[in-house]
């Protein structure tokens, strides 16, 4: 299992019957397609910067958990 991080990539963000939440993570530079299917954290929203721990398989990130950052606003 490996960790990566990033912010979903404007109008990217799309969901199946089955629970699966396909999008494309970016860290500005290079793209992922991503794919999650356990509870999405609360804290998350479109433009929030993510962490996520699961697996490469092909072109498609397989992500077991996720983290939201906390936003820059908060910070001191």
């Amino acid at each position: 299992m490996i960790w990566v991080n990033g912010s979903i990539k404007k109008d990217s963000f799309a969901s199946s019957i089955a629970g699966e939440y396909i999008f494309i993570l970016t860290d500005g530079s290079s793209d992922m397609n991503v794919s999650f299917t356990e509870e999405l954290p609360l804290s998350m929203g479109m433009e929030s910067e993510i962490v996520l721990l699961g697996r490469l398989d092909n072109s498609t990130f397989y992500a077991t958990k996720m983290i939201t950052k906390c936003p820059t606003k908060y910070k001191g």
